[in-house]
């Protein structure tokens, strides 16, 4: 009772680093006050004020540029200078803090505090509650740019649309830069990559749309300073077979950087193109018979299939012969309909933020818009057809609704389109939703608690909301429909034990908040101090290592609790339950070999360490060894190397299935690898193939047949080299919705022998397109399925009875085995 499983564990541990946040944390029932703020002037490096100069302000330790580049968007510590360049950040904890001035045009470098270029050697602002930190400038440097032009081999004109690039590997880990620095040619082929560093750069230029080769320059480019090199030409070579041709508007006119999708319909074979400012495009193809579709990144279109249609059986397919380019395929886009109306609250008040969602007849939603000033919203990229819209808060303060005013989707108000229709006047009038606020306190002292993360989840243990609580302890849970909530405290100090209110270590002992739209519930949670170990991770020669991944289990192998090493080494793991644990460390950059404490290879060496509730258990220590590594090559049948394919090592004989038991590496450019971070002992090595299978050494699908691979700590493992040969056959085909024909994305194609065990599987791509390698002769049957459809065994049949057998043979791969799925209703 007590210990988390491993879903629990995932959801904490990227809690904490959040990895999984896009944007600023301005999330929904999160409402912390500012606590201080810092401000400044960012100039140039002559002294000019810089203008749109976006500044972040990171926690310093907390987070590490190696690992989660998703960082800058953080908290809501980041602003903009104005025109006089002059910038306030406020932030809401006081700590340790580095700050980032980044200019997004890269005309200018990006810089740390005080003139530094990385994130390690920032200088450090400790912040405190209530400071106002003024006169914090910058001089910013500016950028050295690459620039030239991309022709045509044969005709010497320029070539549109050609991604011209550098890798960054230098500074790519960092916050302030980017690992791919890129610009695309524009009608005349002319290019300008901005946003560099003094360094030799290698330059390359690519066709997306496979209609000309690529192309390397073939000298280095060295930069010193600021300077703009011109002049770095490229000639690419065109493509005999293809397509060509114009996309217009439904007004007429041309579309301008538009997508054009070009596939087969009974292969796996499918190719991107977008384009210029004329509507013109252009797409590289092998020989056949091809559909192309095309559209615009707005909502003002529908997806369109040549020659003008809305669904792929309708369609015209363009037959291309080898040597040849198929010109002249225009056709013009469908016009989207649109749903226009306006959000209030409930007294009259227009709303400002509110998302709006458009679901379909089978509950799947398809297209969304969010509230103006005005509280108006416009809904468009919907074909004809009925559809169900969805209003809800993302700060939380309003509760959400279906319209008109229901609060189901089954009881929804539907709205029927036609296409190209604009329906308006469609209302909302939302109400303000039920909140849960209150104090964390120590159960014992009645001291207030602050950075405890507390999640309200339905009767049914589904999430709703959340919040935090601040310096006094105090928090807020906004966004919550009328009913009875379990709620869930989790301290990301780690000092006290996850709780469940009030007082329950398990969900089903938990006691129910009951709250309705509008009321406000006051709550006092109280928690326990867990036990805490603490220690330090040096290497054998007593060197600290910095953000190393110390975890802690109980002896029943349930994952317990974890922490990061600072730059001296020290880690702390707290909030633990009363008893024994099994502490692990592992080097997050897999330089020394991973020990459980105090210096054993297994759990089954390790000493425990035991705590009791309040108990500080000091000096729990690591000295890691140089870690052990496996290196190879991965090739195809001929000998040519394969590029970026992922290969893990997992070690044999394990007590438990910890995640720590795995690491990970991926080839290079010439098919080589090296998997890092092993200690002593024998591994299985898998390398994961396109169609999601896993092929293990030495040249087996079987897990049970691999052969594992000794590893000595601090001693590498070379050789373990992959052949991927085509054995055996394939199966291909692809899976469309059956009303629209469109393709269905994602979808997961299951392959089952002719006992009913499943032997292989794939997902489709964004064409639709699956196909199965590694097939054994013989014959087999297939089973198709996707989030809110229906799954089909092939060909349309319910059943692995009915099912048809596709019959496979050594050395071809049967195509045509497609699959036509129902919606289902897919309910928010």
């Amino acid at each position: 009772e007590g210990s988390f499983n491993a879903k629990d564990k995932d959801f904490l541990l990227n809690l904490k680093k959040n990895v999984e946040i896009e944007g600023k944390m301005d999330l929904k029932g999160c409402s912390k006050a500012s606590a201080g703020s810092v401000s400044g002037y960012v100039y140039s490096s002559d002294g000019a004020p810089l203008e749109n100069i976006e500044l972040y302000l990171f926690p310093k330790g907390l987070y590490y540029p190696e690992m989660d580049l998703s960082v800058r968007y953080l908290y809501n510590y980041y602003g903009k200078t104005d025109s006089s360049g002059f910038y306030t950040l406020f932030f809401e904890e006081e700590g340790d803090y580095v700050l980032l001035a980044y200019d997004s045009k890269n005309v200018y470098l990006p810089q740390y505090f005080n003139g530094k270029n990385s994130y390690d050697q920032a200088d450090v602002l400790s912040l405190k509650e209530g400071d106002n930190l003024t006169g914090i400038n910058f001089n910013l440097n500016k950028a050295a740019s690459i620039s030239g032009k991309v022709v045509d081999s044969v005709t010497g004109e320029g070539v549109w649309g050609v991604y011209v690039y550098t890798l960054n590997p230098d500074q790519g880990f960092d916050y302030g830069t980017s690992y791919f620095i890129y610009s695309l040619t524009d009608d005349e082929g002319n290019y300008k990559i901005s946003g560099l560093y003094p360094g030799t750069y290698e330059i390359y230029a690519m066709d997306f749309s496979n209609f000309y080769g690529s192309g390397t320059y073939p000298d280095q480019i060295v930069i010193t300073g600021s300077e703009d090199v011109s002049g770095v030409n490229f000639s690419l070579d065109p493509t005999d077979t293809g397509i060509k041709g114009k996309i217009f508007l439904p007004s007429g006119e041309p579309v301008s950087e538009g997508w054009v999708f070009v596939s087969t319909f009974t292969e796996f074979m499918s190719y991107w193109g977008y384009t210029n400012s004329k509507g013109e495009y252009r797409v590289g193809t092998e020989e056949g018979r091809y559909f192309v579709q095309g559209g615009t990144f707005d909502w003002s279109t529908l997806p369109t299939y040549y020659p003008g249609v809305r669904k792929a059986k309708d369609a015209t397919p363009v037959k291309v012969e080898k040597g040849k380019i198929i010109e002249d395929v225009n056709f013009q886009l469908l016009p989207a309909a649109f749903i226009n109306g306006t959000v209030f609250s409930s007294t009259g008040v227009p709303l400002e933020g509110i998302y709006v969602e458009a679901y379909d007849d089978f509950g799947y939603p398809v297209s969304s818009s969010i509230t103006d000033g005005e509280g108006n919203f416009s809904i468009g990229g919907l074909d004809e057809g009925v559809y169900y819209l969805f209003a809800w808060d993302f700060n939380g303060d309003y509760s959400f609704q279906w319209y008109d005013g229901k609060k189901s989707f089954d009881e929804a108000n539907p709205i029927t389109l036609q296409m190209g229709e604009v329906k308006g006047g469609i209302v909302f009038y939302l109400n303000p939703s039920a909140k849960i606020k209150g104090k964390v306190v120590d159960k014992e002292t009645n001291t207030p608690l602050s950075d405890i993360f507390i999640v309200a989840y339905n009767d049914n243990l589904f999430y709703e909301s959340y919040g935090f609580s601040d310096l006094d302890g105090n928090f807020e849970i906004k966004g919550l429909p009328t009913g009875s909530y379990v709620l869930f405290a989790y301290d990301l100090n780690g000092i006290y034990i996850p709780t469940y209110y009030d007082g329950a270590t398990d969900p089903s002992q938990a006691t129910l908040i009951s709250v309705q739209e509008g009321e406000e519930v006051n709550i006092t949670f109280k928690m326990i101090k867990g036990g805490t170990i603490k220690g330090k991770v040096f290497n054998s020669s007593s060197i600290p290592i910095s953000n190393a991944l110390v975890t802690a289990y109980d002896l029943q192998g349930n994952w317990s609790g974890f922490g990061y090493s600072e730059v001296d080494g020290s880690y702390t793991i707290g909030g633990l339950l009363e008893g024994s644990f099994l502490v692990y460390a592992m080097d997050t950059n897999g330089e020394y070999a991973p020990k459980w404490y105090p210096s054993a290879d297994s759990p089954d060496g390790a000493n425990p360490v035991s705590v009791s509730f309040g108990e500080v258990k000091e000096n729990i220590n690591f000295y890691l060894p140089p870690a052990g590594s496996i290196s190879g090559r991965v090739t195809d049948a001929e000998g040519n190397p394969l590029p970026y394919m992922y290969l893990f090592a997992e070690k044999v004989n394990k007590t438990y299935n910890f995640f720590e038991d795995y690491q990970w590496g991926y080839t290079d450019e010439n098919g080589n690898y090296k998997i890092k971070g092993l200690g002593t002992g024998d591994y299985i090595v898998g390398l994961i193939l396109s169609n999601g299978m896993i092929l293990y050494y030495d040249g087996t699908l079987n897990k049970e047949n691999a052969k594992p691979v000794s590893v000595v700590q601090g001693q590498e493992t070379g050789n373990i080299n992959f052949k991927i040969t085509n054995q055996g056959g394939g199966i291909a085909g692809k899976v469309v919705d059956s009303q629209t024909s469109e393709p269905v994305p994602f979808a997961i194609v299951t392959i089952f022998d002719q006992f009913g065990v499943p032997v292989s599987f794939s997902f489709t791509d964004s064409g639709g397109n699956y196909i199965v390698y590694f097939l054994e002769a013989g014959k087999y049957k297939v089973y198709a399925e996707a989030v809110c459809y229906e799954g089909e065994w092939y060909s349309e049949k319910e059943s692995y009875e009915e099912a048809n057998w596709v019959t496979v043979t050594d050395g071809r791969t049967t195509g045509g085995v497609i699959f036509t799925l129902d919606k289902q209703n897919c309910n928010r």
